[in-house]
């Protein structure tokens, strides 16, 4: 383990290397979020010449036409309550944090199922290994990757969805795509109060920012499975947000006016 992370420390140092080498070099840098801007501003590069154009979703999905009975049968999730991570899990994602906090849910709510939606066959490997040791296995299901149109069938048939994002610079700086296509899909999201993920969740108010904790994001899943009409309205006011505000549409206006602007310079 102690090689694997000195590994990833020598790739993301040489990767932050280059890349800012090849900032240098260009006239005009679009970053992923306004904290990304904020850094690169601290790193030396000039505020007027970076623009901030984070993720969204596509306001093409409509969740009344969206059939999930076949993953209901699939995964024989009837009558369960259901919450689901999805995204990334390799291990800078630390997502044995959320199998402990997982362990502790499903003592307090006996029919409550994670999916676990994507992943490498090494880390489902690594976090199913990790499941059976803290004897959860039964309350988590890998499903490995999917093809993303079947991401909001699988979005419809939770009560939630999980956001717990490490409070490291790698992800501080990011846009959680996860975040706007849970919003957008009417499902309330649990996340931690990282830079844009906790602005949006709560001038959202379409799912609960909390700390970085093991008791805390217990707590807050626990609160909404046992509270089932506030997630549901919590997921209206989500996606409420995101047709307003991060549609890829309303984005791609966004990014038209700034092409515009440096056009006219």
């Amino acid at each position: 383990m102690k090689e694997s992370n000195y590994l990833i420390k020598i790739r993301y140092t040489i990767h932050n290397f280059w890349l800012k080498k090849m900032m240098q070099k260009t006239d005009y840098i679009f970053a992923i979020s306004d904290t990304m801007k904020s850094y690169l501003v601290r790193e030396g590069f000039k505020k007027e010449f970076i623009f901030p154009i984070g993720l969204g979703f596509d306001s093409t999905i409509v969740m009344e036409q969206i059939d999930n009975s076949d993953i209901i049968e699939k995964h024989n999730l009837k009558g369960k309550m259901i919450a689901m991570y999805f995204g990334a899990m390799r291990g800078t994602r630390n997502l044995e944090f959320l199998i402990d906090v997982w362990a502790e849910v499903s003592n307090k709510i006996k029919n409550s199922m994670l999916l676990m939606v994507g992943g490498k066959d090494r880390d489902i490997s690594r976090l199913n290994n990790y499941a059976h040791k803290r004897n959860i296995h039964n309350h988590i299901i890998f499903t490995g990757t999917i093809e993303r149109k079947k991401i909001p069938a699988y979005i419809k048939s939770c009560i939630m969805t999980i956001a717990p994002i490490p409070p490291i610079p790698l992800f501080t700086v990011s846009s959680p795509t996860k975040l706007y296509e849970s919003l957008g899909c009417s499902c309330p999201v649990v996340g931690n109060n990282l830079p844009e993920q906790g602005r949006v969740l709560k001038s959202s108010k379409g799912g609960l920012c909390i700390p970085y904790n093991k008791k805390d994001f217990v707590d807050t899943i626990v609160y909404l499975f046992k509270n089932p009409n506030v997630a549901f309205e919590m997921g209206i006011k989500g996606r409420e947000y995101v047709l307003k505000n991060r549609t890829y549409s309303k984005l791609s206006l966004e990014l038209d006016r700034i092409y515009t602007k440096l056009i006219n310079i």
